[in-house]
Parts: C-alpha cells; sequence; structure tokens
C-alpha cells in the first residue's frame, strides 16, 4: 500500500491551566491510497490487480501544548487513523474471471495508522 496523501477533520476536547492544554481530539480521515496485489493459485494461474481511490475513515487521539515560556511553546500528539478497506476486481494474467461469480474480487483492507507528532512553535 502506497499514500500519497491523508487529511483530517478534527475537533478537540481539552482541559487547560495557565500553562498547559491536555486534549482530546477525534473526526474524519480521508487519503489517496493506491493497492496492489499479486496471488499465485497451486494451480498455476496468477491473479494481479490495483487499485487507486481515496479511502476514508476517522481518526482518534489526544495531545498537549505545554507553554514553557511566554514565547515558545513545545506542542504533541498522538493519532490512530483507520481507513475503510477497497475492493477491487482481477482475474487470471492475460484473461478474464472464470464463470463462478465474485471469484475474482478482492478485498484489501488499508492498515491502521499510528502517527506520532512533535513541535515547538513561537508566539510573536
Amino acid at each position: 500500500m502506497e499514500m500519497d496523501w491523508l487529511a483530517t477533520i478534527r475537533g478537540r476536547v481539552g482541559v487547560a491551566t495557565s500553562d498547559l492544554l491536555l486534549y482530546a481530539t477525534g473526526g474524519f480521515a480521508i487519503a489517496d491510497v493506491q493497492q496492489s496485489i499479486r496471488v499465485t493459485a497451486p494451480n498455476g494461474n496468477a491473479f494481479a490487480g490495483s487499485s487507486s481511490d481515496r479511502a476514508e475513515g476517522w481518526t482518534a487521539g489526544g495531545g498537549f501544548e505545554w507553554a514553557m515560556s511566554r514565547h515558545w511553546r513545545l506542542k504533541g500528539e498522538y493519532l490512530f487513523v483507520q481507513l475503510d478497506p477497497d475492493d477491487f476486481q482481477t482475474g487470471p494474467a492475460g484473461g478474464a474471471c472464470t464463470t463462478i461469480p465474485n471469484q475474482c474480487i478482492f478485498n484489501v483492507t488499508t492498515s491502521d495508522m499510528q502517527i506520532g507528532r512533535a513541535g515547538i512553535n513561537y508566539r510573536f
């Protein structure tokens, strides 16, 4: 699986003190995903296919922002992202699927992702 980009639309809910913000976040995730599969059956028939599509799903996580000084902020965030699986149809190399319905339809599950981010901000 390859992914060109990932975007999220999320809300945040948290608690704040004078110099620390702790929050939970969650919402919608969308990504441009390319997938491919190649299967060789015991009889030697090879099935290969690929899919390029937008995958949608959800994301959830949490983070913090800490005011180290009047102008400097340290932040960190963790996100879990799960995208919906993608179906695509393929057949034996060089030919069409057999007459058995749905024999050559593959369901490819995109991987769950865990993303960690850290940063430092300067506040003017």
